[in-house]
């Protein structure tokens, strides 16, 4: 990947978009697909803003984290959930 010199940067202008041409300098094909794909992190699930915990996908999971005392103990601290009465 070709590094810019210490003029060149200063002579860019702050906070302008590079165009396809400067793009094209980064040689972005060099970087190879095994390297890339290392950054993308699937994530499925559920997270549970009164807990502040994440579940992954497992409908069990999620069903029996709800019942927990730890969930009520959390949901009675937290302003997220009002219950009207009618």
């Amino acid at each position: 990947i070709p590094v810019k010199s210490d003029e060149q940067v200063s002579e860019s202008k702050p906070g302008s978009v590079p165009t396809a041409e400067s793009s094209d300098s980064l040689a972005l094909s060099a970087l190879t697909p095994s390297l890339v794909l290392t950054f993308l992190v699937p994530k499925t699930g559920f997270f549970c803003k009164v807990c502040n915990r994440f579940f992954s996908g497992a409908k069990e999971a999620e069903i029996n984290h709800c019942k927990t005392i730890k969930h009520y103990e959390n949901l009675q601290v937290s302003n997220t959930v009002t219950v009207y009465i009618v």
